[in-house]
């Protein structure tokens, strides 16, 4: 299975992913903006609100693996929004030692970033799916779901059961909701969730 590379993917990405003996990420794309490479969803008391690493502006044809994440104070921002949001969550204490280093470590490259982030979170929430970046470009592939990433290109089997929120009365599409909304929320029960997400 192909997806793109993306910042705290989506529940529907995850879902994806544990449903998979083994998911590779596309590190060998051309990059785009306005997408989830660099943006991810998040609800917070005030509603739903999206975190953006800022990037240094790609050339033309710039590989997805040589974008750089812009020297700015955005790893600090990003997670105090994160502990304002979810503290009162049921689980965010549990993960908050594996959570928070990749807000405090710098990292170069976006990618790089992205791919961490997303096998921690993997692991946090029991997909035992062997995650790896792609070695090359990918012109085809038999489950490839890299459109997943753009704004509104979504599974036509995917339906995200109900479950806890601590911030409820949202009306927020589920499917590009990030997933570590349902990590803080449900926490070790997030695999059963997922498993039932594809229809």
């Amino acid at each position: 299975m192909l997806l793109s590379a993306s910042y705290m993917g989506s529940i529907e990405q995850f879902a994806l992913i544990a449903a998979s003996g083994k998911a590779e990420i596309e590190f060998f794309d051309h990059y785009s903006r306005q997408t989830c490479r660099n943006r991810t969803h998040i609800l917070t008391s005030d509603g739903p609100d999206t975190l953006v690493i800022p990037v240094v502006k790609p050339g033309c044809n710039t590989t997805g693996k040589d974008i750089l994440i812009a020297d700015s104070e955005w790893q600090p921002v990003h997670w105090r929004t994160i502990k304002s949001s979810y503290d009162s969550s049921p689980f965010l204490e549990f993960y908050e030692d594996d959570l928070a280093p990749f807000f405090h470590k710098p990292y170069k490259f976006l990618y790089d970033f992205d791919f961490e982030l997303c096998c921690c979170m993997a692991r946090l929430m029991g997909i035992k799916t062997e995650i790896v970046p792609t070695e090359a470009y990918r012109f085809d592939a038999e489950d490839d779901y890299r459109n997943l990433i753009l704004k509104k290109a979504r599974l036509e089997n995917f339906h995200c059961p109900p479950y806890y929120h601590v911030f409820s009365g949202y009306g927020f599409p589920d499917a590009g909701l990030s997933a570590l909304d349902l990590l803080c929320n449900m926490g070790p029960e997030s695999i059963l969730l997922l498993k039932d997400c594809l229809k």
